[in-house]
C-alpha cells in the first residue's frame, strides 16, 4: 500500500471471507466479506482513470506531498499540468492510495491552431457557444468521463458555434479536430 492506507477492523492486504468460529456450540457466529480498494490506474491518452469501480476517489499531486487536488474526486482525472499524480481510492470500508503515475503535457498550446478556441458559458444548462476562429473542417466530439463518445458533430466551418448538448447534467471531455491535430476542454452541463 502507498500512501494512505486505512481498512476497517485493521485488516490490511487481504481479500477473502474471514469467519468466527463459537468453539463451544460449533457453529460459525460472525461472517465478514472484505476486499481492499483496487488502487490500479491507468493512462488513457490526455487523462487518467482509477481502474476501481463502485470507490469515491480524490486525486492527489504527488509533487506537494500528496496534497488534495481540489474538485478531481470522479474517476477520470485530466491533469492541466505536467506532473506526478495519484489516487486515493475509499471502498468497502478501507482507503488506499495508488502509486504516483507521471504525467507530461506535450503540446505546446501557444503554437496550437486551438489557442484561440473559446467555449463559453462554462458550466452551462447545455447550449454552448464555440469561438473557432480560423479553424475549418472541424469535428466536435464530446465524451462521458468514462470516455465513451456520446455525441458527434463533423465539418464545422463557422467562426462562432453553437452547440446543444444532448446529454444529461454531469462533467464532460469536448475534444476538437482540425488540420490533423486535436484538443481537449472539460466541459460541465448543470
Amino acid at each position: 500500500m502507498s500512501q494512505g492506507d486505512t481498512c476497517k477492523d485493521s485488516i490490511r492486504n487481504f481479500s477473502g471471507t474471514l469467519f468466527e468460529f463459537n468453539n463451544r456450540t460449533n457453529s460459525f457466529i460472525r461472517k465478514l466479506d472484505f476486499l481492499n480498494p483496487e488502487t490500479a490506474a491507468s493512462p488513457i491518452g490526455f487523462l487518467l482513470k482509477a481502474n476501481a469501480v463502485n470507490a469515491s476517489y480524490q486525486w492527489l499531486d504527488c509533487n506537494r506531498n500528496y496534497a488534495k487536488i481540489v474538485n478531481e474526486t470522479n474517476r477520470l482525472f485530466i491533469p492541466s499540468d505536467t506532473g506526478d499524480f495519484a489516487v486515493e481510492i475509499t471502498q468497502n470500508g478501507c482507503v488506499d492510495t495508488s502509486a504516483c503515475f507521471p504525467f507530461v503535457i506535450t503540446s505546446i498550446q501557444e503554437r496550437s491552431i486551438f489557442r484561440n478556441v473559446v467555449i463559453f458559458p462554462n458550466p452551462s444548462k447545455g447550449d454552448l457557444t464555440l469561438r473557432l476562429e480560423g479553424l475549418s473542417q472541424v469535428v466536435i466530439r464530446v465524451y462521458s468521463l468514462e470516455g465513451k463518445l456520446v455525441q458527434e458533430e463533423q465539418g464545422v466551418n463557422s467562426d462562432l458555434h453553437r452547440l446543444k448538448l444532448n446529454v444529461l447534467s454531469g462533467i464532460y471531455i469536448l475534444e476538437l479536430r482540425s488540420k490533423g491535430e486535436k484538443s481537449h476542454y472539460k466541459i460541465m452541463k448543470r
